[in-house]
């Protein structure tokens, strides 16, 4: 009579089990990292797209209009625009800034409040405006590129519009 001994693996077949998952997980990896780059320009490209819906209802609500600049938090672009946004924030920061930079930002940080621009408050973002796309404020002495000392007063006060 036969005593049964229970079936189990050689370290030989669990070697080359191993083998061949980690091989699979080598040709896998490179797939998933271009997926996630490719999901996370999508993210980019929509945040993109909601804040220039926010910035068309604003100008929808401002006769064609752009915001004003001015170095305060009321009227900073992105106090003005945080409504047509939902009131959400998040649509500023792009995916693969993920550290601050307390100031200007770059490729890997968003840009954000340092001491000198307190009046930001909490405000940090990925993306920004162009500066020619601001119109002069009330006073008449600060708007476009004239806030960088580029261009004359009647540089892009307006935008253009679809009729023009």
């Amino acid at each position: 009579m036969k005593i049964a001994r229970p079936r189990a693996f050689t370290l030989v077949e669990l070697l080359v089990v191993i083998g061949i998952i980690a091989v699979l997980i080598a040709i896998l990896l490179p797939t998933l990292q271009r997926a996630r780059g490719q999901a996370r320009s999508v993210y980019c490209l929509s945040n993109l797209r909601q804040m220039n819906m926010a910035f068309s209802m604003y100008q929808n609500d401002s006769r064609q209009k752009s915001f004003y600049y001015k170095d305060n938090y009321p009227t900073f672009w992105m106090s003005v625009l945080l409504k047509y946004q939902g009131k959400s924030t998040r649509i500023r920061l792009c995916p693969e800034t993920t550290e601050p930079s307390y100031g200007w930002g770059s490729v890997w940080e968003y840009w954000g409040p340092d001491m000198a621009n307190s009046w930001m408050q909490e405000h940090t973002g990925s993306y920004a405006f162009n500066g020619w796309l601001y119109r002069l404020d009330p006073s008449g002495t600060t708007g476009g590129g004239l806030k960088y000392g580029i261009g004359s007063p009647n540089d892009f006060i307006l935008l253009p519009t679809k009729e023009s």
